[in-house]
């Protein structure tokens, strides 16, 4: 697999879960108690390495910060569009967390396709604010199981703030979204879709006036 790839990721969760924090820590390793509450949609991007196969792919990521209110707003399919896949983010100091993340789950699944498939896309799971006592306490095996049956294709618990979990959740999605881009690809397909970069294309954005 000698592509390019640029994935569309969203990060979802209700309100003060630590989207924004989390992938700050991602992409910036930094991180801040204060809280502002996003509005509408933000964006970051990162590059990583991904070891598929045995091979180390090169991904470049656009994670798409979607507001906790927006799932209420007939804007999401628009915010939503062309994903790859999923960040579900998880508090784990509130009581209501399986709920939460349950609701977002099933607003993903209902919304989007892996892109040029009939297929849900690739979801994780970000049991958050791992670091702070109350949620270890409430991060009991109990709720475990009761998460496990949401069905994610990964599950991790994370913390913004130490960056606990951070890397693995997203490489975890990485490697799912590229097991979904190599099912799907007909054969002799071209670069430059399904999230493949064309690097000849780049080349002429590069050097284009606009």
């Amino acid at each position: 697999m000698d592509q390019n790839y640029l994935f569309k990721v969203l990060v979802v969760g209700c309100g003060g879960v630590g989207k924004t924090c989390c992938i700050r820590k991602l992409v910036y390793n930094t991180f801040t108690n204060e809280y502002k509450t996003t509005i509408g949609v933000d964006f970051a991007f990162k590059v990583i390495k991904i070891n598929y196969k045995g091979e180390d792919i090169p991904v470049r990521l656009q994670l798409w910060d979607i507001a906790g209110q927006e799932r209420f707003s007939n804007l999401t399919r628009a915010y939503y569009k062309d994903a790859f896949g999923c960040l579900v983010v998880g508090d784990l100091e509130t009581d209501s967390v399986k709920q939460d993340v349950q609701l977002w789950k099933a607003d993903i699944d209902a919304k989007v396709m892996f892109p040029e498939t009939t297929d849900k896309i690739p979801c994780v799971l970000m049991a958050n604010k791992i670091d702070k006592p109350k949620a270890r306490e409430n991060y009991t095996e109990i709720l475990k199981a009761e998460l496990a049956t949401l069905n994610f294709d990964g599950m991790f618990g994370t913390s913004a703030a130490t960056g606990e979990g951070l890397d693995a959740a997203l490489e975890c999605l990485c490697r799912k979204i590229l097991q979904k881009v190599e099912q799907n690809k007909p054969q002799g397909k071209t670069p430059g879709n399904n999230g493949i970069i064309n690097p000849e294309d780049e080349t002429k954005k590069k050097a284009g006036c606009c």
